[in-house]
């Protein structure tokens, strides 16, 4: 009888022992597929950043462009002033500026000068281009934010469950690879499992 007892001690451990790797197990299993679904976030995210970054890029150029337009054009029509000034003088009228009523020789008005409305329509195209610019900038740093949030979790998560940490895409392989790792010694620690709670079982009767 305490032969018997002894032995029904021992299935009766050896069966907890095992529920006790098999929850541990568990957890650990669900923790990789976590940090497998978020590792692919991960992925997403730096593809994210990078679209964001060629975005960014684009509508820095094109505000570049619109604003060397509007500065170029500025920079003629104040040189064009005279010749303005001097297309509207009327013989005998006084001039705006010296008074003089004989205008013998007016400032000639330059060919490429634009014009006023130009000069306006160009302002207005490298305010709208300033306007994206800032918002494909307030974007990036969104998509940054977001990333390197996703990285320092993903660096915690794989350093709690003993992953090398490296590029999202490597690192989600690596945590479902050893997800079904997990999940094969599930099943071989939940077959020892029940052989011993059917032993422990037997001796009970």
């Amino acid at each position: 009888e305490e032969e018997e007892a002894r032995a029904l001690e021992g299935a009766q451990a050896e069966a907890d022992r095992l529920n006790g790797r098999l929850d541990a197990l568990g957890r650990r299993r669900m923790a990789l597929e976590a940090l497998a679904a978020l590792a692919g976030d991960g992925e997403r995210a730096g593809k994210a950043l990078e679209a964001a970054e060629g975005d960014f890029t684009r509508a820095a150029d094109a505000y570049a462009d619109a604003k060397r337009d509007y500065d170029q054009a500025e920079a003629r029509f104040f040189h064009a002033q005279a010749g303005f000034l001097a297309a509207r003088l009327v013989p005998g009228e006084p001039c705006p500026v010296c008074g003089g009523t004989a205008h013998p020789s007016p400032a000639p008005l330059p060919d490429a000068a634009p014009s006023e409305a130009a000069l306006e329509a160009l302002k207005a195209a490298r305010d709208r281009e300033n306007v994206r610019c800032n918002a494909a900038g307030n974007t990036l740093e969104k998509r940054r934010a977001e990333r390197d949030a996703l990285y320092a979790e993903l660096g915690r998560r794989s350093e709690e469950l003993s992953l090398p940490f490296g590029e999202p895409a490597a690192l989600e392989n690596a945590a479902r690879d050893a997800s079904r790792d997990a999940r094969k010694e599930e099943e071989t620690l939940r077959a020892a499992r029940d052989e011993a709670q059917e032993k422990a079982e037997r001796l009970h009767l």
